[in-house]
């Protein structure tokens, strides 16, 4: 009998902590998964700062973002920036400051300043 209760009570444990687990992991993935989409969608409308899309992006940052001290310090420094209505060079570059620390945050490698600030592949006919 109390081979059972043990057995019992091992069970109980093993599947609590499974769960727990599982959880926490799924937590942090969605985590992720929700910043990796902010700067796929950042940087997907960086051409376009007036635009709806990249006003979403930008205001979901402070959310989503709101815990990385250095992202936030990037936007606001970013939103003086077109605020002051200063030279695109000074902007852009505080632009890929915002892009360069949320992939820190999420500790994907970024790709190189000059390569953000090309012109983007578009095609139309």
């Amino acid at each position: 009998m109390n081979d059972y209760i043990k057995i019992c009570i091992e069970m109980l444990f093993s599947g609590l902590i499974a769960a727990l687990v599982t959880f926490f992991l799924q937590r942090h993935y969605k985590k992720y998964d929700i910043k990796y989409n902010i700067i796929s969608d950042f940087f997907k409308y960086r051409y376009d700062i007036q635009g709806n899309d990249f006003s979403k992006a930008i205001n979901n940052i402070y959310l989503i973002f709101s815990d990385d001290e250095n992202v936030v310090k990037a936007v606001d420094e970013f939103n003086n920036t077109t605020n002051n209505k200063e030279p695109n060079d000074t902007c852009n570059n505080k632009l890929y400051n915002i892009y360069y620390n949320m992939c820190k945050n999420i500790k994907i490698t970024p790709v190189d300043e000059k390569k953000f600030s090309d012109k983007v592949f578009n095609i139309k006919s």
